[in-house]
């Protein structure tokens, strides 16, 4: 099965290897293809609605998982099950997968146009339909000089976004150095970060993996903001986190028992 190019998504089948091909953002679309993309983007698609999605709720009901026996009757399961997307090596081989399962999940894409909405994604249309806007998380991983050029309802966002990171890199440079003090007027050696969910294990993530080539002097301290107990006696070696200033935390009323 692929995923085709930016102007379709086609199907075509292989005795050996399922291809995974994603569309090009840059590519041009007629317009006739641009009118089917617009209706696409606004409205949702109910997955369980499609042809794919029966197929896979037939495969589910006679499907047995049987890994060892996959490799044993395949050698090139391995070879079969992976495949390289863009700086990417993804090996499926190991998942409960077999070939029907997944040419049945590549159709669900192909029906469901994910393809043509992660192409959307990158072109910067609105995609989000409840706010009816672009949904720009990507534009932040676009590097610098990328092409061609990103621009939004005639906002560069290339632009924009550059010239945050650039001060954002100012500003860290600064606080490194010493240049940047607090109100102390002093260099500043602990970063406390509080947040909740990904605002938490975000932060704790990138802390620990660039720990070793930290040469600032500087200490972070990463804090959640919930009050359940069992958040606040969760350990972390590096990281020791203060106890919570209120004598009576609040606790949310699904906590209560």
């Amino acid at each position: 099965m692929a995923i085709g190019d930016s102007t379709s998504a086609t199907s075509t089948t292989t005795a050996t290897k399922t291809e995974l091909r994603l569309p090009s953002p840059a590519a041009p679309f007629p317009v006739s293809v641009l009118t089917a993309r617009v209706a696409l983007m606004s409205s949702p698609v109910d997955v369980t609605t499609t042809e794919a999605w029966a197929e896979l709720t037939a495969q589910k009901s006679s499907f047995t998982p049987d890994l060892r026996g996959w490799f044993a009757n395949d050698p090139d399961r391995v070879e079969k099950f992976t495949f390289t997307l863009a700086d990417l090596h993804v090996d499926l081989s190991k998942s409960l997968v077999t070939d029907e399962i997944l040419a049945s999940l590549v159709k669900v894409a192909e029906q469901t146009g994910v393809a043509e909405r992660y192409a959307a994604m990158l072109a910067g249309e609105h995609i989000n339909t409840t706010e009816d806007r672009a949904v720009l998380h990507t534009a932040l991983r676009r590097p610098a000089g990328a092409t061609p050029e990103l621009v939004v309802e005639g906002q560069k966002i290339d632009e924009d976004v550059q010239s945050v990171l650039d001060d954002m890199g100012k500003f860290a440079d600064g606080v490194r150095s010493g240049e940047w003090v607090g109100v102390t007027g002093k260099k500043v050696t602990h970063v406390v970060n509080i947040g909740i969910g990904g605002s938490d294990l975000g932060p704790v993530t990138i802390y620990e993996a660039l720990k070793p080539y930290a040469d600032a002097g500087i200490e972070a301290r990463l804090s959640p903001t919930s009050t359940r107990p069992t958040w606040r006696k969760r350990p972390r070696i590096s990281t020791p986190r203060p106890p919570c200033l209120s004598s009576r935390p609040r606790r949310s009323r699904r906590w209560r028992r």
